[in-house]
């Protein structure tokens, strides 16, 4: 017998007999590892039916967290999958060598390998290789992919959920409707998420009848629009200028039960915001509170906005202070708007002593800050600032817009 083989042997029969989490550490901090011993380690977690072990196994190897450092799949899977009749094998190396980080597209030769063997990988294992380039930002990769294997593999709706999400985070709308097309002629129903995320690209490319239609159309195959289905398409249509509609998607929304969320009633407070209707605007804020959902820096900056614009630089102070009282902490924007309320209103010097304090709380000023304190000193006819304020936007290397 080996001395490897006779090393591991050894290293099992204390496995055997001691808890698996303590019998795995002590075969993780051995140092004399080579593939056959590792081979027979897997094997052996195998028959013993502990897959989520061999794979914490596999991928401690393939991190490089046992020594010695040096087993790469290419090198194990020899090792693995010889007189191995049973797809978990290649599974398992597969879904570790994900876990671990490593490129994904090392484990194309073993999907290959395992489906020439005669097995069909399962749609969880494929997701994940499709989901791990796309998170890649390598959507045409995982286009490729997923049209060399699709006759091939197990698919499931999520497959094409994780393709539209491709799509989206690629802008590619054209593609997004083909994976669409493509689902119904497999015979997949289309869900809510691979809808939501159509209209989102839509919404962000400015089509928003196609969103709309889109919205109708899945709601007439009888899904129910959920909350980020309301709040995408409530976003897009007040960007396009569509109040009226934006509000009754809006009183919609928890009509029918979808409960609006943070980023959902920012959108609507923003709409009342932008024409001046604060009184409006506050009442959902109550709302929004009353209801539990905690507000964010940009719930405030909205408002702040929406007050400055009035010229009520007064209560949007007490507002900034009120948000600095929960707990929230100004952001660049927030400065930048209570300096230009202030110096809209004639006040420079509190927006000079906000300048100020910008920079003492740790925040870099930006082109914005510069161009509101220099269009406040102009209108002072305080040319001595504006110099001023010129200059250390050289310093900090900010070109004027």
């Amino acid at each position: 017998m080996s001395t490897a083989k006779h090393h591991v042997l050894t290293l099992l029969s204390g496995m055997v007999k001691a808890p698996p989490q303590k019998a795995l550490s002590l075969l993780s901090s051995s140092p004399h590892h080579t593939h056959e011993s590792i081979s027979i380690i897997i094997h052996h977690l195998f028959s013993l039916n502990m897959l989520s072990q061999a794979e914490s196994f596999i991928v401690r190897l393939l991190s490089g967290k046992m020594p010695p450092p040096f087993f790469t799949i290419a090198s194990l899977v020899p090792y693995l999958t010889t007189n191995s009749n049973s797809p978990r094998v290649y599974e398992t190396i597969i879904s570790a060598h994900i876990k671990a980080q490593q490129p994904v597209e090392r484990v194309l030769p073993l999907l290959d390998e395992l489906i020439d063997r005669g097995f069909a990988p399962s749609p969880i294992l494929f997701n994940s290789v499709l989901k791990c380039f796309v998170k890649e930002c390598h959507f045409e990769k995982a286009w490729l992919v997923f049209e060399k294997y699709k006759g091939r593999v197990g698919l499931d709706v999520y497959t094409f959920g994780i393709l539209v999400k491709g799509c989206c985070e690629s802008d590619n709308l054209e593609r997004g409707f083909e994976v669409l097309g493509e689902m119904c002629d497999l015979g997949f129903s289309p869900n809510v998420f691979v809808y939501t995320t159509l209209i989102h690209v839509c919404c962000k490319k400015g089509d928003v009848e196609k969103a709309k239609r889109l919205f109708f159309e899945m709601e007439a195959i009888g899904l129910v629009a959920n909350q980020y289905t309301y709040t995408v398409l409530i976003n897009g249509v007040f960007k396009r200028g569509l109040r009226k509609d934006g509000f009754e998607l809006f009183e919609r929304m928890k009509s029918e039960g979808a409960l609006p969320d943070l980023h959902t009633y920012n959108s609507v407070l923003n709409a009342y915001c932008s024409e001046g209707e604060m009184g409006k605007a506050f009442q959902l804020f109550d709302e929004m509170r009353h209801r539990g959902v905690t507000c964010n820096v940009v719930t405030y900056n909205i408002l702040i906005e929406g007050l400055c614009k009035q010229g009520n630089i007064g209560e949007a102070k007490r507002l900034s202070g009120e948000m600095m009282s929960g707990g929230l902490r100004p952001s660049v924007i927030t400065y930048n708007l209570l300096m230009d309320g202030y110096c809209r209103v004639g006040m420079l010097e509190k927006a000079l002593y906000l300048h100020k304090e910008l920079k003492s709380s740790g925040l870099s000023p930006t082109v914005i800050t510069y161009n509101v304190l220099i269009a406040g000193c102009a209108r002072s006819e305080d040319s001595s600032r504006v110099l001023n304020f010129l200059g250390e936007m050289e310093e900090r290397g900010i070109s004027p817009s």
